[in-house]
């Protein structure tokens, strides 16, 4: 017989977005807007995106906690 593995993957998120950190907060906007081509796409402070449809479910990190994230690395 054959090695055989078994993997036990867990569906994604359907619907349902978590806070991951407890100073970020939750922004809802348009994927075509002029909010998300600025403030969303390649902002580091984005922890997450859920999309539906054309609109996007973004969590972020404000400036000042990312930047005292960013310095406990230095």
């Amino acid at each position: 017989m054959p090695n055989e593995n078994n993997v036990n993957i867990k569906p994604a998120i359907n619907g349902m977005m978590q806070k991951s950190h407890p100073k970020s907060y939750f922004v809802r906007c348009h994927v075509e807007s002029d909010y998300f081509k600025h403030e969303v796409e390649e902002n580091p402070r984005v922890l997450q995106i859920m999309l539906g449809g054309k609109h996007a479910l973004v969590e972020i990190l404000p400036e000042d906690a990312y930047n005292e994230w960013c310095k406990a690395y230095e």
